[in-house]
């Protein structure tokens, strides 16, 4: 079904650069949270320390990521980003791993890596003609693994989103992410408030008492990797990048975990801890997601009264990579099926 393509003037941009709420729609899930705590003396030791080490971010990781130019490597961001959730296996099962160039990979590297080398196999995934008509033979050749009998995690959810992907770019954009970008007026929130009107696969938003609460993982994620494979030039000097949070994960609140950043109520802790499933949309799981955002918040806060500022997207990095490593107090992350992360 067509969507129609909603033209965006000046008046239209200045209402969208005025939105995405992420903090002010969360706040009062904060205030009202029963499983997770933030333990705000653990962020204060932990700025003072950071404080006085240098982030160094680095450059866009082209040996996962396909290192195009332009239009394509627009198309390939998207497509990537609609794709980039829910790579853990259920219990007892094998891990999903690819083989490329030599290394094993999984989770998002693995994603990433997979559909580079499905364009330097001469398969046309950044063309949204492709996309919109993919079926789910073809995508489970690109994702294919070392174990032929292990597919990458709801396979069929990433087919959908692939399908809807192309058709609303061919519906609405020519074909081209990098016409979004412009009709986005080069801005960061601009951008993620098309993705969530347009594509309904990032539309990361959830019910706390009958009130919407927008979270928005994928979509802020995307605009900060466009803003990052293009280098901050051309289609990725998006302006208010620093507007943006941290993106709602289940690596990041582990690791906030282990550092006692956040603490889980008894109950709680007891199901993480037993890797028992949390629904999507649950309290459980929108208190752990949102208590992410807001201690995220109060470090960049506190980092900011520290004189050593930084930006959220610059955080999440940290944090991220600081989990890639096994820290002393590491207990399970939470699992939750869902496309949003």
């Amino acid at each position: 079904m067509r969507i129609e393509a909603l033209f965006y003037s000046k008046e239209r941009i200045a209402v969208l650069a005025s939105t995405v709420n992420v903090l002010e729609t969360t706040e009062q899930v904060r205030k009202e949270s029963k499983f997770v705590r933030i333990n705000l003396e653990a962020i204060k030791k932990y700025c003072r320390e950071w404080s006085q080490t240098p982030f160094i971010t680095p450059p866009w990781d082209t040996e996962v990521h396909w290192d195009g130019k332009g239009r394509r490597l627009a198309n390939y961001i998207l497509l990537l980003d609609c794709l980039n959730f829910c790579f853990w296996p259920d219990l007892g099962q094998p891990k999903w791993q690819i083989s490329y160039k030599g290394k094993v990979m999984g989770g998002y590297q693995a994603l990433a890596a997979s559909l580079k080398r499905a364009v330097e196999n001469g398969i046309p995934v950044t063309d949204a003609h492709w996309m919109a008509e993919a079926d789910l033979k073809q995508v489970k050749e690109i994702f294919a693994g070392i174990d032929p009998q292990t597919d990458i995690p709801l396979l069929d959810k990433r087919l959908e989103h692939i399908n809807q992907t192309g058709k609303v770019l061919l519906d609405n954009f020519g074909g081209q992410f990098a016409k979004a970008i412009e009709e986005a007026d080069y801005n960061a929130i601009n951008l993620v408030e098309l993705l969530v009107e347009y594509f309904p696969s990032f539309r990361d938003i959830h019910d706390w008492n009958g009130k919407p609460i927008r979270i928005l993982k994928r979509a802020q994620i995307t605009a900060v990797d466009i803003y990052g494979s293009f280098n901050a030039e051309g289609l990725g000097a998006l302006k208010d990048i620093d507007r943006l949070t941290v993106f709602a994960d289940y690596k990041i609140p582990q690791v906030m975990r282990a550092m006692d950043i956040l603490e889980y109520s008894p109950e709680l802790a007891a199901k993480v801890d037993n890797y028992e499933l949390l629904p999507s949309g649950s309290r459980e799981e929108i208190e752990i997601r949102v208590g992410m955002i807001w201690a995220a918040e109060e470090i960049r806060r506190e980092l900011q009264n520290l004189k050593a500022p930084k930006m959220a997207m610059e955080l999440d990095w940290f944090l991220w990579n600081l989990g890639q490593q096994p820290l002393p107090k590491e207990k399970p992350y939470h699992r939750t099926r869902t496309v949003f992360y």
